[in-house]
């Protein structure tokens, strides 16, 4: 059994949101499933919808008018509804997964920040250790 698209767990400071990470994508993957089924139920109640009223309609839009079945109707405007939910839907994961990765920008920005303050911090320390023990040294030596 393959692990694909789930990250492997280790052990350490960041254990609780790698686990937090995986928990998600399971979280999101059994939405999407609910997602289907739901829109698969749709799918079905307009199509015997549209059966059951499969008589000739007039429709007029503008200047142009024709007589259609309204099976068509109904389907062509779930149809374009579903189109037009899907195109927007797309836009907002567009704009989301952008901020994301601004943000994970920021973070590796952060982090990397840290880090060699951490190390400058350290080093002033050593530095400020090895002169408080140099004048030790002398003071040791003028005794």
């Amino acid at each position: 059994m393959g692990n694909k698209g789930m990250k492997k767990l280790s052990y350490d400071n960041n254990n609780s949101a790698e686990l937090h990470i995986v928990m998600n994508r399971i979280r999101i993957g059994g939405g999407i499933l609910l997602y289907l089924i739901f829109a698969m139920a749709f799918a079905v109640l307009v199509t015997l919808f549209a059966i059951q009223n499969a008589m000739l309609v007039t429709i007029n839009f503008l200047s142009w008018s024709g007589n259609i079945s309204f099976a068509v109707v109904v389907i062509g405007s779930t149809g374009a509804g579903v189109l037009i939910a899907l195109l927007s839907q797309a836009m907002v994961q567009l704009r989301l997964r952008l901020s994301l990765g601004q943000s994970e920008k920021r973070i590796h920005e952060l982090e990397s920040a840290l880090l060699k303050a951490e190390i400058l911090n350290k080093d002033i320390g050593f530095r400020e250790k090895l002169e408080s023990d140099r004048l030790i040294d002398k003071r040791n030596e003028g005794l």
